[in-house]
């Protein structure tokens, strides 16, 4: 110890030093200070007992072992207080960093071991405040609990985190012993992120000591980096504060993981179960906002409008049309999960329909047995038209013969799948991402497998693919564009905050739905990534389409889907790619390298050249790949991004064909959907785990 006291005043003063450090706020009321001898002649204690106590305590602060056990055979009463405080010899021992006066009191079974003070101190905290990790792993042993924390919020934790400490071991072995304290301590159930009476997390400690052991700890146990204190300040802000530049990058790559969104939403919120769904909508962080609404005269509280609702469930719930929701909507209010205040009997996507959620007693429930995992195969389609092909199978337009509804499935050839490890790797991962709640992609509704071939049944959007709409108009207007563009960012933004670098945008990827808007297909290209940013090396997707980094070999990352997206929106606004492929494929790589890209003002304004400038830039450190950095760019403007986030704003383009596949390519739906090649497919082994089941 660095410091020696010969009083049992003078270690109340040492502990009240040490708690003032902290930022432990005592009464601070030195009139109310009493000396051991006051306190102990208030309870009794004749004068050479209160001597002896005070010698007791002189030892254990001078961590002198034998004179402690010599006064405790001498009769000295260590089992209660030895200050006004509160304070007992264990929280002494614990703060003075004597491992063998802690034990030899623990042996003795008093004090308890988690005795309080009365500022609610346990022996714990003293330990871990004082830096003592020894001494916190054997209290531990002895049932110490470490999510008592002071009268100030203070957990031990938060103490632990501030340093590493070594108790003179070699620095490896003081770091894993560390390390295991911290673990130890988590594994009992301590809140990582625990805040302090002023709002500081372990976290906060951690960065403001400049402590990256700890902080790493924290992080790989899923700290929150976003927490504020009571000003407002972040972990980050500690970080900097200190000069901890490491930490702070730590921290913005944690950041960036922990918004990552989850892809998988069907497993955890199923239509079906509508008490699920309407216990999200109620949830009080991101449930439907509730408002009073006037109807007839009368007030009504806690309501919300079908248009509120449709919305909400476009932006929350695997539903990709407000078509969809409505449907959901008039399901919710015919089981009485939702009543309407206007008494009206039909749900509308408008805001002069209001409701509001039943209080419960005339709720219906919803027939869930079946639906929920029922279980298909290729025999409960009707296989009706071809509407693509590729080089692993083909996607028919298929109608589900119990329930009439229409489909789009993707067949897919087993054995030569299975003959190619990566191409299989992609198809999972395809599968994965089919499993999303975006209203800007297509989702899965079952995946199985046949003896020949794998199964995805998806979504069937029935506008077709931009790329047969623009061979037809051979450009789009610029507001036509613009209206695509935001759309596609919105998927795009969706994707990378997955995780998911999409890789292969083109326009036959992009599919229209019968109300006109938006679709993205096709992931059998798409990559999950730890970040966004950097790191793939793997060359794929389409040669006209391909960043100059993907086709080089460099790492890339988010920043190729904009590149795509830029060569996307210049063919539809000039009529062909800035880059075209006349069957010289060495030509089209030194036009991605080099040449200079032109901006037309016949079909494009300044705004929009700025735009595909931007997003065509070959220095990838200065293209456009922020979606809130796009959302501001002039070329949106007038374009309000809330509404099209809901699928509010009206597409341009008008789906008018009442024949359900007239607006697929001729050459596909001209095929017969089972061919010669169909025959000849050989079976392959079932594979674990592919199915996937939800009901309608």
């Amino acid at each position: 110890m660095s410091e020696k006291l010969t009083s049992s005043s003078g270690k109340k003063g040492f502990l009240d030093k040490i708690r003032r450090s902290n930022s432990i706020d005592l009464d601070g009321d030195k009139s109310k200070t009493r000396s051991n001898t006051s306190a102990s002649s208030e309870q009794g204690d004749p004068p050479q007992k209160m001597d002896l106590i005070s010698e007791l305590n002189d030892a254990v602060i001078c961590c002198n072992l034998a004179e402690v056990k010599k006064l405790v055979a001498e009769g000295v009463n260590y089992g209660g207080t030895i200050d006004d405080k509160g304070q007992t010899v264990l929280h002494a021992a614990a703060y003075s960093g004597s491992p063998e006066i802690v034990e030899y009191f623990l042996g003795l079974k008093k004090p308890d071991v988690n005795s309080l003070d009365l500022h609610n101190w346990t022996p714990l905290l003293c330990a871990a405040s004082a830096g003592h990790p020894r001494i916190c792993t054997i209290l531990l042993q002895h049932g110490a609990d470490p999510k008592i924390s002071s009268d100030q919020k203070t957990t031990p934790l938060h103490y632990l985190c501030r340093k590493p400490y070594d108790d003179g071991n070699s620095k490896e072995k003081a770091l894993a012993d560390y390390f295991a304290l911290l673990e130890d301590f988590v594994a009992r159930g301590v809140d990582i992120n625990g805040q302090n009476y002023l709002g500081e997390t372990p976290l906060m400690q951690a960065c403001s000591r400049g402590n990256q052991p700890a902080v790493e700890f924290l992080l790989n146990k899923k700290a929150k980096t976003n927490i504020a204190n009571a000003k407002g300040e972040t972990a980050e802000f500690y970080a900097s504060k200190t000069g901890s530049d490491s930490i702070v990058k730590l921290l913005q790559e944690k950041g960036k993981e922990n918004n990552k969104k989850s892809l998988i939403t069907h497993s955890s919120v199923k239509l079906e179960i509508y008490s699920d769904v309407v216990a999200l909508m109620k949830h009080n962080d991101y449930g439907v906002t509730l408002k009073d609404r006037k109807s007839f005269f009368v007030t009504h509280h806690n309501c919300f409008d079908g248009s509120d609702l449709v919305d909400w469930m476009i932006k929350n719930l695997p539903i990709r049309t407000r078509e969809e929701a409505v449907d959901y909507g008039t399901k919710l209010l015919q089981a009485n999960w939702i009543v309407s205040v206007n008494r009206r009997k039909k749900f509308k996507d408008t805001d002069n329909f209001v409701y509001k959620f039943s209080t419960g007693e005339k709720v219906k429930e919803e027939q869930i047995a079946e639906t929920k995992t029922e279980k298909v195969g290729i025999e409960d389609f009707d296989q009706l038209k071809v509407l693509g092909k590729g080089g692993f199978g083909k996607v028919i337009l298929v109608k589900k013969k119990d329930t009439g509804k229409i489909y789009a499935l993707k067949m897919m050839e087993k054995a030569r799948i299975m003959n190619k490890p990566r191409d299989f790797k992609n198809l999972m991962s395809e599968k994965k991402i089919l499993l999303n709640d975006s209203a800007f992609l297509v989702h899965l509704h079952w995946a199985f497998q046949t003896e020949t071939d794998f199964i995805l049944v998806m979504d069937f959007v029935g506008g077709g693919d931009l790329y047969y709409h623009w061979k037809r108009q051979k450009n789009f207007p610029e507001k036509t564009v613009q209206f695509f563009a935001a759309e596609l960012v919105l998927a795009l933004s969706y994707l990378h905050s997955c995780g998911i670098i999409y890789r292969d945008l083109k326009p036959q990827n992009i599919l229209l739905g019968l109300d006109g808007h938006v679709c993205l297909a096709d992931f059998g290209l798409s990559k999950e990534v730890q970040s966004t940013e950097m790191g793939i090396h793997t060359a794929c997707g389409t040669p006209t389409y391909s960043a100059p980094e993907v086709i080089e070999g460099s790492p890339y990352g988010k920043a190729i889907d904009y590149w795509s997206l830029g060569v996307v929106l210049y063919q539809f606004m000039v009529g062909k790619p800035p880059f075209e492929f006349d069957g010289d494929f060495a030509k089209l790589l030194r036009a991605i390298y080099s040449s200079k890209i032109k901006f037309p003002r016949q079909f494009m304004s300044i705004n929009a050249a700025s735009f595909l400038d931007g997003l065509l830039q070959r220095d990838v450190s200065k293209r456009l790949d922020e979606p809130e950095t796009i959302k501001r760019h002039p070329f949106f403007k007038g374009l309000e991004w809330e509404k099209i986030e809901v699928k509010k704003w009206p597409s341009p383009i008008k789906i008018t064909s009442s024949e359900i596949s007239q607006n697929f390519d001729p050459k596909y739906t001209a095929m017969p959907v089972e061919d010669k090649n169909d025959k000849k497919k050989q079976p392959a082994p079932e594979v674990p785990d592919f199915s996937v089941y939800f009901g309608e």
